[in-house]
């Protein structure tokens, strides 16, 4: 097959794949993200159907992750509230807030052997996008981007994949 693919700018944010196989429902390729102009992932075989899993539930919340609190906040406090950090802490005040304003919506990560544990979340603000990304390591790192092009490629990515099955 070898159909390559990027969707995005990867001077911003991209997500990279290839199609090596499809059988049935069932897709094989490689993927990763691209964050700018930093690859995000290792870019090997796996089953990228697999991916068709979480992102349903990525699009859903599409233009819903406007929050200009957690826009404008330090990242190490926001990493510590998004991850779910404060919620070992049994904090009721911490946990109400999170249910009520529904703080998974900001969770695009997706648990692929080929990504690493690495976890990603988007925040909006009117104009535009924070990326923070957690890695393998514990690192973190922000990026801000143009509002919109993260949900257009994860759109387009599912559009492309489920094309195929």
């Amino acid at each position: 097959m070898g159909k390559k693919r990027i969707l995005g700018n990867k001077d911003s944010f991209a997500i990279q794949y290839e199609l090596t196989d499809v059988f049935n429902q069932f897709i094989t390729g490689k993927i990763c993200y691209w964050i700018q102009g930093r690859q995000i992932g290792k870019y090997e075989e796996i089953l990228l159907s697999d991916i068709l899993l979480f992102l349903p539930t990525i699009i859903k919340d599409s233009g819903n992750r406007l929050h200009e609190i957690f826009f404008h906040m330090e990242l190490r406090k926001l990493v510590y509230l998004l991850s779910g950090a404060a919620f070992l802490e049994n904090n009721a005040e911490v946990e109400k807030k999170a249910n009520e304003e529904q703080w998974t919506r900001f969770n695009l990560s997706v648990p692929l052997d080929v990504l690493g544990t690495v976890s990603l979340y988007q925040i909006d603000s009117i104009e535009n996008t924070r990326l923070i990304l957690i890695d393998d390591k514990g690192e973190c790192f922000q990026a801000y981007i143009e509002k919109g092009c993260v949900d257009k490629v994860y759109l387009q990515l599912y559009n492309e994949l489920i094309a195929y099955c």
